[in-house]
């Protein structure tokens, strides 16, 4: 007979995940700039499993050029390449591993000036 009951069950978790983001900035001689950013979340538990840390780290650089009109900037996202998600999924039957990495690794280049 529909509809009819099922059965569902999900144990009880805690979790207690942290955040982290450091940002410096270095102003150099020559109208240089470099920023790092360090980002890293603590891994943490969610419903059907586990999932583990992951961090970034980003870099930029930026120029003055023509009498403090123009800036050339560079920046390269997620160096290493440790940004993405990764999960262990755990059901009665079956253990999966997952992982996702979202193209986190950017570089960009760019010319910006001022009228």
């Amino acid at each position: 007979m529909f509809p009819y009951e099922r059965p569902f069950i999900i144990e009880k978790t805690s979790d207690q995940t942290r955040y982290l983001k450091m940002t410096n900035l270095f102003t150099l001689p020559a109208d240089l700039q470099i920023q790092v950013v360090f980002l890293y979340y603590a891994p943490k538990n969610i419903p059907q499993g586990h999932q583990y840390a992951r961090t970034s780290l980003d870099f930029g650089i930026k120029k003055g050029c023509m009498n403090d009109k123009g800036e050339i900037i560079f920046s390269f996202n997620d160096i290493f390449n440790r940004y993405g998600i990764k999960q262990k999924l755990v059901e009665k039957e079956f253990e999966a591993f997952y992982e996702n990495y979202y193209d986190t690794q950017v570089v960009r280049m760019g010319f910006k000036y001022k009228f």
